[in-house]
């Protein structure tokens, strides 16, 4: 199954994945944390431009799993500010680059 619904929740903060893709495409905009998964135009070699959505998603990487990766990589905050970081980010994404640019790449 290439996505499943992400949802996740604690008791302060909400984040619901759209399966936009723009994280995928914008990989610069993060800093250098996702520069290994960056094709050379700042999109992630494993995003499908066709369908919006990661070609290997039950085995992505780590820190592209927002409850999983929290652990690893974002942990010197709480959880509750993680996930509202990660859907600031969105929001973020969606004003800069429009909420669904299906043409780049």
């Amino acid at each position: 199954m290439p996505y499943r619904n992400n949802e996740y929740e604690d008791n302060q903060c909400t984040f619901n994945c759209d399966k936009c893709g723009l994280c995928c495409q914008h990989l610069r905009d993060f800093g250098d944390l996702y520069h290994d998964l960056d094709d050379g135009t700042g999109c992630c070699r494993y995003y499908d431009s066709r369908t919006r959505l990661c070609r290997i998603y039950d085995i992505r990487p780590l820190k592209c799993r927002v409850k999983e990766g929290y652990s690893t990589y974002f942990n010197s905050i709480s959880f509750s500010e993680y996930l509202a970081k990660t859907r600031l980010g969105c929001m973020y994404l969606k004003e800069k680059y429009g909420s669904h640019e299906q043409n780049k790449v």
